[in-house]
Formats: structure tokens, C-alpha cells, sequence
């Protein structure tokens, strides 16, 4: 995340994002009870859903309590968890 907007990246070479969205644009996020993988969340957003995964349950964690200040409007420093 960058000045309040989420990047996806296809791979760790890829120069151009392949997907953006502004965080301003999520109305939360949660667990993903009925993910086919673990550490699954997802993030809400006016309409649809983002589904993510996480390499464990701490990063998982950290991930959902920083969307959730965001929607929440809170001012949050987003680290690089991934």
C-alpha cells in the first residue's frame, strides 16, 4: 500500500501493478470461513469482495486490524507484510 491505495503485483519483478484500489473504497473486511486455503480474509468493497491470503495467521492478523482502521477512518502506517 502506497498514499492510501492497495497494489497487486503478479510477481515480486513486476515493475507495473497489474490491479489498484483505493483504500477510501473499503467498508471492512473479515475471515474467510469458507476459503479452500488458510489465513484467508477478505476485504469489502462497495459491492464486492476481495479475497487474500496470508503466509500465516500473524501477518493474517496484522492485514485485518489495519483494513479495519482504514475503514474505520483511522490513520494507520501500513507495513509491508507480504
Amino acid at each position: 500500500m502506497r498514499a492510501g491505495v492497495l497494489y497487486m503485483f503478479n510477481d515480486s519483478t513486476q515493475k507495473i501493478p497489474s490491479w489498484a484500489v483505493a483504500l477510501a473504497e473499503c467498508q471492512g473486511a473479515r475471515r474467510s470461513l469458507k476459503a479452500g486455503r488458510p489465513h484467508c480474509f477478505e476485504i469489502i468493497l462497495k459491492g464486492q469482495l476481495l479475497q487474500l491470503a496470508a503466509p500465516d495467521e500473524y501477518v493474517a492478523s496484522e492485514w485485518l486490524q489495519a483494513l479495519l482502521q482504514t475503514a474505520s477512518g483511522v490513520s494507520i502506517i501500513f507495513a509491508k507484510f507480504f
